[in-house]
């Protein structure tokens, strides 16, 4: 299997792991440094700079994200907490401080998009390298992210549902990479099902159901791995896990897809044994001790937790659609809602529910998601992700003017001249 030569330079290694430290600005210069080796070494569009320009473009989304919320507002300044002495603004200069960090945080955006945009380029040209494809995966996921931030929610779906496809046939169905996919496509579904103006309830709760299945089939996947977890385990816990998941139906398998026309959520995250709920979850770390708890049970434990989670943001999903399908349902000449029977019904009265205005469903930051294991490979294909019918052509490359992305756009301004003649081709 072939892997990238420019993941073992020190530059990039240092680079990552100034990143990690959330020394963003640093860990940028590096990758800037060896994104410039590289581009005067090969050419721009060479398989090896793709590495290089999706960490350079993930960090400036990370340093985006470690200043502003998901609705763009700004984050207070740290160092005004730490320097108690310091005079206070007055709202004039807290003004032209919050426009001068908008305007820096924009550009940030921007480039970020850019850059990932050529690493996409790059490795679409690349597909038969197993290692592109799985790199490629993981540029949709964050231009998803970049775009799901910004309100792009169609734009979204279809780089997370490209990320899932690759993924799907890429990886191992146990690898927790999958979920992750599942989930971010759940959130985005989600989102875009918020009531709008002259929205078609239909479409509105066919959002939420797809939302619901993706959230279960990313639970299968957890499930799967604690079911592969616990066969090399001989733990307490593990032979407690092994009776609970003795209990589950054997004939509770992943059957949904994002096509049925039932009136019910069908994910088997619905219909499953809940033997998982028996389980607390017992506080991991306390002042960073493991709790006496061993290695291999504190890493089941988090599988139990995250499979908690997802099942519940399942079931949450789940009655949100059903309660749109109410909602919509047809009403006779007194306005009492009926059923398809014409038999009236008093379910819908009252205040809508206010479980998604509480929950937002915010974007987890679950670290035990973002790699964990998967479910089977006919679960997660049902979804068909390369059939979403609301998928739309990619958008230009913002603030451009020719179909060209400029490599001088991608590394900060001080390092630009040396590549001021080098180009990259959009697709």
């Amino acid at each position: 299997m072939t892997t990238f030569a420019a993941l073992r330079d020190p530059r990039f290694i240092q680079g990552k792991a100034l990143i990690h430290a959330k020394k963003y600005d640093a860990g940028i210069d590096c990758m800037c440094e060896l994104l410039e080796a590289l581009v005067t070494a090969y050419d721009p569009e060479h398989l090896e700079t793709a590495p290089v320009l999706y960490e350079y473009g993930s960090a400036l989304l990370l340093k985006a994200e470690s200043t502003a919320n998901l609705f763009g507002d700004a984050v207070e300044d740290a160092s005004d907490k730490k320097d108690s002495n310091a005079p206070a603004l007055t709202g004039i200069e807290k003004a032209q401080r919050a426009a001068a960090e908008s305007s820096a945080t924009a550009e940030d955006l921007e480039i970020a998009w850019e850059v990932l945009e050529v690493a996409r380029v790059i490795l679409k040209k690349n597909l038969d390298n197993v290692q592109a494809r799985i790199l490629l995966a993981r540029v949709h996921l964050r231009l998803g992210d970049h775009e799901l931030d910004n309100g792009q929610l169609v734009d979204a779906i279809r780089d997370y549902s490209e990320c899932l496809s690759l993924r799907l046939g890429s990886l191992p169905a146990t690898d927790r990479r999958l979920a992750d996919a599942h989930t971010s496509l759940a959130m985005a579904h989600l989102y875009n099902s918020v009531p709008r103006e002259k929205a078609d309830p239909t479409a509105q709760r066919q959002e939420r159901v797809t939302a619901a299945e993706h959230y279960g089939l990313a639970a299968d996947v957890f499930e799967s791995l604690i079911e592969e977890s616990v066969k090399t385990m001989s733990t307490e816990l593990s032979v407690t896990v092994t009776a609970a998941l003795a209990t589950k139906p054997k004939s509770s398998s992943s059957s949904s897809s994002s096509n049925s026309s039932s009136s019910s959520v069908s994910t088997s995250s619905v219909s499953d044994s809940t033997w998982y709920s028996t389980f607390k979850v017992p506080v991991l770390t306390i002042g960073g001790e493991s709790n006496g708890l061993s290695t291999e049970d504190k890493a089941l434990y988090e599988l139990i937790d995250s499979l908690q989670i997802l099942r519940e943001k399942c079931l949450e999903t789940g009655k949100l659609a059903a309660e749109t399908e109410t909602s919509a349902a047809p009403t006779n000449a007194t306005g009492v809602q009926v059923g398809a029977d014409g038999s009236q019904t008093s379910i819908g009265f009252g205040e809508p529910s206010s479980m998604f205005a509480q929950d937002g469903f915010d974007k987890p930051t679950f670290n035990t998601l973002s790699s964990t294991a998967s479910s089977s490979s006919s679960s997660s294909s049902s979804i068909n992700p390369g059939n979403v019918s609301i998928l739309q052509p990619r958008p230009a490359p913002p603030s451009s003017e020719s179909n060209n992305l400029q490599t001088n756009m991608l590394v900060p301004k001080k390092k630009k001249a040396k590549l001021d003649h080098q180009t990259v081709s959009a697709p």
